[in-house]
Parts: structure tokens; sequence; C-alpha cells
């Protein structure tokens, strides 16, 4: 590992390379002058006349000329010779381009952003070829960073550094794969990756890193599984993230299927065994490897719903809702529903990837009239994605579901993605509700929707606020109204006796 220097000391030389290239320029400047026409023809001229007067003396100045000559060519080669690169040096340089480069962008002079950032790919590439070891040295300047005493505490210079030496061992990770499937031989690629690995237990820095450059990566292989399961053992004994040990696992197993080292049928018959750990990580990964396969699916849920774990119950609907075909996706959701608190990131996965089949499966709910839980869910997945595809479920919703609870989740849904117009009419309509107007709780989320507005017509939210006003709000959501007010109407919020 490389000795220790505190970050202070990570400074570019570029002061020094400047003074150095402009005393060279000045040293060649006084050997070499470019005299006047003229004189240089008055210069030959006594030249020839000293040569016929003294020939000896002409002979001592013509080798005192010769000896000036070799010091100058020498000195020239010296001027025009590349030093050799420091890999130290290079990050520390690549770090103060990258933060110009931000800095420039930030101020519109993308330009002159955008040269400098050729220069830091022109100066990359440099490191990448002229060091074959880069990734084990980014990783032991990475070691060093973990070993500060303030590790913890980030400069956005250490957070620059830090993306530097990701980008370079993600690079370095791209090539070693490349050139091992080109000459069959991953002994490169698998002393870098075994290295990542060694290093993760050393501080949230390195594990980061890790996790980083080989979640879900083809990096991972066969002969790196020691060293992961010592990370799970360590998570085991929590002294070790649990989620970067689980998502290592899971993406070992997905590489050794796919790389032919174990296939699908033994890694399921693995799960099976690990369904009996004690460690989460390897429950985790086995419950994900049998959901996959449609035979074990049942299995697997059934076995969830009896050992009524909400913390595996959570990880394993995560998993179902991003990697699952979306139709299995919520049907293993709705298998886990009454294991689950809240899915309500679980469902925008969902909703993101097909929100037509999220609306669908509201509207059967809806037809049912069965799970308000879930129907609450659906239209938060599909309503609160960054386009307005749920907006006709919510209208829907809005309209039409028993749930008040429901409806006030799609009035969120209206405030964010309907017209103004639109999301005042929806507001009326539940305060025209009883359950809704007479509950403090649900006015409380009301008031919260009146965010989504502020930055419409002031008339609109003082016409809404004076309705809310007179109504039974707790005296926190009473607050929160008037801070709303008074950011928005002109004069602040109206007093009032209600």
């Amino acid at each position: 590992m490389p000795q220790r220097e505190s970050l202070g000391s990570h400074k570019p030389t570029i002061l020094f390379l400047a003074c150095l290239t402009a005393g060279l320029a000045i040293s060649a400047f006084i050997i070499w002058p470019t005299p006047r026409p003229d004189a240089e023809t008055a210069t030959s001229a006594a030249n020839n006349t000293q040569t016929s007067a003294n020939p000896a003396a002409t002979q001592t100045e013509q080798k005192e000329s010769n000896q000036r000559f070799e010091v100058t060519a020498t000195e020239r080669q010296l001027a025009n010779t590349t030093p050799p690169l420091v890999f130290r040096e290079c990050v520390s340089q690549l770090c103060s381009m990258g933060i110009r480069t931000a800095e420039l962008a930030q101020e519109d002079e993308n330009e002159a952003a955008q040269q400098l950032n050729e220069e830091v790919r022109h100066l990359l590439g440099k490191v990448l070829n002229h060091f074959a070891d880069a990734g084990e040295r980014s990783l032991g300047l990475l070691v060093e960073m973990a070993g500060e005493p303030d590790a913890n505490e980030h400069s956005p210079r250490d957070n620059t550094k830090l993306g530097v030496l990701q980008l370079i061992l993600q690079a370095e990770l791209s090539r070693r794969n490349q050139l091992a499937g080109t000459v069959a031989d991953r002994s490169r690629i698998n002393a870098l990756v075994g290295a990542i690995l060694d290093s993760m237990p050393v501080d949230s820095l390195t594990a980061e890193m890790g996790n980083r450059c080989l979640h879900k990566a083809p990096y991972l292989r066969m002969v790196h599984e020691p060293s992961v399961l010592n990370l799970l053992s360590l998570a085991g004994a929590d002294q070790f993230p649990r989620n970067v040990a689980t998502n290592m696992l899971m993406t070992l197993w997905d590489n050794i299927e796919q790389a032919g080292e174990r296939s699908s049928e033994e890694l399921s018959r693995l799960a099976m065994l690990r369904l009996d750990s004690r460690d989460p990580s390897e429950i985790v990964t086995a419950c994900r490897q049998l959901l996959a396969d449609p035979k074990y699916r049942a299995i697997v849920l059934s076995w969830l719903r009896d050992r009524k774990d909400p913390q595996i119950a959570q990880a394993i609907a995560q998993i179902a809702a991003q990697e699952l075909p979306v139709d299995d996706g919520i049907a293993v959701l709705g298998e886990l529903a009454p294991l689950l608190k809240h899915t309500r990131g679980t469902y925008m996965s969902l909703g993101l990837r097909s929100p037509d089949a999220v609306s669908e499966t509201y509207r059967r709910h809806l037809a049912a009239n069965t799970q308000p839980d879930i129907r609450r869910e659906l239209i938060m997945g599909v309503g609160m994605i960054p386009h307005a595809a749920g907006l006709p479920v919510a209208e829907l919703a809005l309209a039409n579901d028993p749930s008040p609870e429901v409806r006030i989740q799609a009035l969120y849904v209206l405030t964010v993605h309907a017209t103004p117009e639109a999301s005042e009419r929806a507001i009326n309509q539940l305060l025209d509700v009883p359950e809704i107007a007479n509950n403090p709780s649900r006015l409380g989320s009301i008031v919260l929707a009146l965010q989504n507005l502020e930055k419409g017509d002031p008339n609109r939210l003082a016409r809404l606020g004076a309705r809310l006003q007179s109504l039974p709000l707790a005296n926190y959501s009473r607050a929160s109204l008037m801070e709303i007010l008074n950011r928005v109407l002109p004069g602040g919020a109206p007093t009032s006796g209600g």
C-alpha cells in the first residue's frame, strides 16, 4: 500500500511546471538571440577580418562555439522532453480540471467547459495507457482517504477526488474485462476485483466504492465467492453494510449463472438451502433466485408469509417490482401486502415500467372494492411518476373510490399533474365530504397538498386557505397553512376567527 499522505498534499504541480518551462525559455533566449539583419552582416564581416588576422584565435573561438552549441542542444532536448507521469499528481490535476469544468458549466461557459472536459478525457486516457496498475493505484489512494481522521467529512475537492478514483477504477475494470474476453485469461481482472472486495471492509468509503464499481457489473465470478461470503459474515456481525453485502451476493449469483459456472437449477437448489440461513443477505438473495423461477415462486411466497419478517418481505417486494415482469411483480406485491407497512416506492418502480398495467390493476381492485390500502399505493405508484400517465386513473379515483385515503392520494396526483383550476375543484370536492371535512388528520393531508399550488395564482390559495381555516384543523396543520399563505399572499395570511 502506498505511503499515506494527508489530503492537503494532493496539490497539482501546474505552477512548478509553468515556472520550469519559463526558465528554459529564458535560458534559450539568452543563448540564441535573434540579431537584426544589419547586425548579422556586421558580425560576419568582423569574424572574417579576425580569421584572416589571427588563425589561432579563430580555432579557439570555434572550439568554444562548438561547446556552446553542444550545451544548447542538450538544453533544447531537455525542454522538449515530456516529464514522466506521476499517478498521484495526475489524479490531483484531474480533480482541479474537474472542479474548473463544473465552475465553467455553472457560469454558462459551455464552450470552455467542453474544451476543458476534452482535456480531462485526454489526460485520463494518458493515465490509463501509462499505468498498467492504474486500478490498484486508485484503490491505494482510496484506502488512504478512508484512513484519514475526518474521512466522513468530505470537502468539495474530496468528493471530486472520489469521483476521479471511481472513474479510473471503472475504466480499468472495463478494460481488463474486455481484455479477458479477448485472450481468454481473467487473471488480471480477477485480481483487481479481489483487491476491491478485500478493501471494502476498511471503511464506508471503500464499501460504497466497491458497491458502485461491482454491483450489477459483470466482474464478480466464482473465484470471488469466498471474499463475498466474508462480507456477508461481517455484515452478520454488524461490521459491514447489510445492503452492500446483499448486492455483492446477488451480483455474484447473476454472473456465475450467466458465465455458466453454475446453472440456474443448481442455483435454485442452493437457494432452497440458503433459506435456512441466519444471514438476511443470503435469505434475500435466495428468495430472489427462487422468485425468478415460476416453479419455485409459490414456495418462496409461502415461506415468506410463514416467516412474517417485514424487513425481508420489503426487500423482496422491491426486487420483485424492479426485476420481475410487471404483471408478476404486481402479483407478488399483492401476496406480500399483509407483511408490508408501506410499499409506496415499490409501486412507483412498477408505475415507471408500465403505467398501464398499474392503472388496470387499480381499476380491477376498485370494481371489486377490495384492498383499499393497495388501491392507495397503486394510485401513488402510477400517479407520482414524473409524467402524467397516471392522471386519468387518479381522476377516476377522486370521483369514485369510497376510501377517503385513496381519494386524498388522488388529490396529490392532481395537484402535481392537473391544471390549477382542476386542482382547486378537486380540493373543494373533497372538503364537501363530511368524513374528510370533520377529520383533522385528513384535513392536514389536504393542507400539505396546497404546497403543490404555491407557484400559481395567489387568489386561488387565498380562497382555499380561507375555507380550510374555517374547518377543525389540528394546531400543526393550521400553523402549516399559515406558513403557506404567508409565503404566497402579498400581505401575508389574513387572520381568522375560525
